[in-house]
């Protein structure tokens, strides 16, 4: 059985959030600096999958061992998933302000619940549709903010 360690998962908690601030501004600086979309999101995904190989073939390699029928799948979510979901994100860092862009894709937060409720007919238990009504009057708060308060914009 695995122990948990809360502190431990809130140093990678808020590691992740300084390091996801950092990526849409990199983005956006990197594109305009005439890098295309496709080529930041080939790059990216290359040493994330580095990294990842390099960590499970350190800590469980025998979790590399995948049945044959199960490698299309996985070539379609690396793909379509990720790579759509990458390219599609480097789009929107682009073209909108960043503040805009992040906005709009924490509207997944509600996406979730709805697609798991209606395609997948799962019960959403009350606490996840509190959740999403947060996150959405926490978007509302900062567009709010976003749009009244003068800014200045990044390249």
């Amino acid at each position: 059985m695995s122990q948990k360690h809360p502190t431990l998962g809130v140093i990678f908690a808020l590691s992740a959030a300084i390091l996801f601030g950092l990526n849409a501004s990199t983005t956006k600086v990197i594109i305009g600096a005439g890098v295309s979309a496709e080529q930041v999101v080939f790059i990216r995904s290359l040493f994330t999958g580095a990294i990842a190989l390099g960590w499970v073939l350190f800590s469980a390699p025998k979790s590399l061992k995948v049945p044959a029928r199960m490698i299309p799948r996985l070539l379609l979510l690396g793909v379509i998933g990720v790579g759509l979901l990458q390219w599609s994100y480097s789009q929107a860092v682009f073209y909108l302000p960043i503040g805009i862009a992040l906005l709009l894709e924490y509207t997944a937060v509600l996406w979730v619940p709805i697609i798991a409720l209606i395609i997948f007919k799962e019960k959403v238990k009350k606490q996840i549709w509190l959740g999403a009504a947060l996150v959405l009057g926490g978007l509302a708060a900062v567009s709010y903010t976003h749009l009244t308060l003068p800014t200045k914009r990044i390249v």
